[in-house]
């Protein structure tokens, strides 16, 4: 069988091409999943020395801006910051370090699909460890024992997103320690992804504490310029891992991407100097496309993080009828790992078109 049958496509991606596609026949198709930022600002003067291969490990400015402005509120003074092409390029070099052929990742679910590809493509075996909506999609530290002890293969690499993409949910510094400790009995390393770790909502921005851990603690955290900032062009991610295991992240990106894109990281740095890195704010979005849920009655939690909400429909099938006839596409709860019954609503796009885009959603619903 060919690799891309056995990764597959990324859903995610393929929405893109599908409002393309639909565009060209004529009809005004919109993602109902997918952001819709603005355009950056442009970076100003990049210097002399932009097109030339950086360190592998990242241009050492952009490298100390990771560690203050995504990695800032951990205290892990001997992990080490590098910047990667990208979030996926960080978690593939973090998987094919700690992970062998055979072995096993826990996944816990609903979660991003690029996580099920990047785990196929280190030919590990999927361990799905399930959240509820009842529950507010927190996963219980025993399962990742549990599962542990269940199955072939050892259980060697366990991935949380926090802010989860797709749920919103937000776990504090007592809950991420707990799922390191549960991670550490099991023998496993945890692979937090806090991509959109700047945004916050309401408790959780208020709190944005993480815990107090031992150096050594076989903890990797993934964060993204692109994502945090605005910039999802850039292609720009970043790491912090363990210093023992640095060396071979390091040396497994490389191989891959030589380095992230000397461009990006100059752009980037040159938004910095100028004061123009910015995170968009979406409170008010948030509340527009939470308050229209509420209108629904779909069960959902409200999001504390990132920029989704996770629905549960009342009637799928109709209301997925409904939208096909207005024009919409979406991804559905199946491809994050969850029943299809839940939709991926996306409110990072401008409130005009945010307000807009909601009454279209009333008409197609009346």
């Amino acid at each position: 069988m060919h690799g891309s049958a056995i990764i597959g496509a990324s859903p995610t991606l393929a929405l893109g091409a599908r409002v393309h596609a639909l565009r060209l026949a004529g009809i005004d198709a919109v993602s109902l999943s997918s952001p819709e930022f603005g355009a950056p600002p442009p970076p100003g003067p990049l210097g002399d020395s932009h097109a030339i291969l950086t360190d592998a490990a990242g241009n050492r400015a952009l490298a100390a801006l990771a560690r203050a402005a995504l990695f800032g509120p951990w205290t892990l003074p001997r992990h080490v910051p590098l910047v990667t092409a990208g979030a996926k390029a960080a978690l593939f070099a973090i998987l094919r370090c700690v992970v062998s052929p055979g072995e096993r990742i826990g996944l816990v679910t609903p979660c991003w699909p690029s996580y099920r590809q990047l785990a196929r493509l280190v030919h590990a075996a999927i361990v799905p460890i399930p959240t509820r909506l009842e529950e507010g999609w927190r996963p219980d530290p025993q399962a990742i024992r549990t599962a542990a002890r269940t199955g072939g293969g050892r259980l060697r690499a366990v991935i949380v997103a926090n802010p989860c993409n797709p749920t919103g949910r937000v776990l504090d510094g007592e809950a991420i320690a707990a799922l390191l400790a549960a991670a550490a009995d099991a023998g496993a390393a945890l692979v937090l992804d806090e991509s959109f770790s700047r945004f916050r909502f309401g408790a959780a921005r208020a709190d944005d504490t993480r815990p107090a851990l031992a150096d050594d603690s076989p903890l990797f955290l993934v964060n993204s310029f692109s994502k945090n900032f605005e910039l999802q062009g850039y292609r720009l991610g970043a790491a912090l891992v363990p210093r023992g295991q640095a060396e071979a992240v390091l040396a497994i990106h490389q191989a891959v991407c030589s380095a992230a894109s000397s461009i990006a990281q100059a752009a980037v740095l040159a938004l910095d100097r100028a004061g123009a890195l910015r995170t968009p704010e979406l409170s008010a979005q948030r509340a527009t496309i939470l308050s229209f849920i509420a209108e629904t009655g779909w069960p959902c939690h409200a999001t504390e993080g990132g920029f989704y909400a996770f629905p549960r429909l009342d009637s799928p099938s109709d209301i997925a009828e409904r939208f096909t006839r207005a024009g919409f596409v979406w991804l559905d709860g199946a491809a994050f790992g969850a029943e299809p019954a839940f939709i991926r609503l996306c409110f990072a796009r401008p409130l005009p078109k945010l307000l807009a885009l909601r009454d279209r959603l009333r008409e197609a619903l009346a």
